[in-house]
């Protein structure tokens, strides 16, 4: 029987999410997220304070979080659950955009989670590359980023609600997640 090892973390992990006000919610589910690991965000640019951003501010990445935390969430209690071996990576490539966040368990209870970009299709459309740390990753503890994502749905889903446009499903697989951790 083999021994569960510790692997450190970077510190504790934070998910937070914006989400977008009226129409934009009620039409496309809108909204970011962001990801820390000891108060550092792993979804950084390179020269992000060079760079002009117009409306789009790029603490928070994404657009529709609608399609993009259920989908997390999934990712998140695998990972948790042990569903993913070690040293094998998940990726998830927000919704209509190049990023993507890298998921990778590397010890029994923790998990790397990366940033990285992929090239556009259209060459004039420039993709802003992550720093280098952020393209590696950083560790955090597996059960604490199933928990902050849990809680960013349920955000999500109670602003969802007050505009009355709270996906059923998505109610569902929160609770499922809620009885998951609970018993664990």
């Amino acid at each position: 029987m083999s021994t569960p090892t510790k692997t450190e973390t970077d510190g504790p992990v934070e998910v937070s999410i914006v989400t977008a006000d009226g129409p934009e919610m009620i039409s496309t589910g809108g909204g970011a997220i962001k990801i820390t690991a000891g108060g550092t965000r792993i979804n950084t640019y390179e020269n992000e304070a060079e760079k002009s951003w117009n409306d789009w501010a790029p603490e928070f990445v994404g657009d529709f979080l609608a399609l993009d935390l259920p989908a997390l969430l999934e990712i998140g209690v695998r990972l948790y659950s042990g569903d993913v071996e070690r040293y094998d990576t998940v990726e998830y490539l927000l919704e209509g955009h190049r990023s993507y966040f890298v998921f990778e368990p590397v010890g029994d209870e923790t998990v790397r989670v990366a940033f990285q970009t992929r090239e556009q299709i259209d060459s004039s459309l420039d993709v802003p590359y992550p720093t280098p740390k952020s393209s590696r990753g950083y560790v955090v503890n597996a059960e604490e980023l199933c928990k902050s994502l849990l809680q960013c749905a349920q955000e999500f889903q109670q602003k969802a609600s007050e505009f009355g446009v709270a996906k059923g499903g998505f109610s569902n697989q929160i609770s499922e997640v809620e009885s998951m951790l609970k018993t664990a």
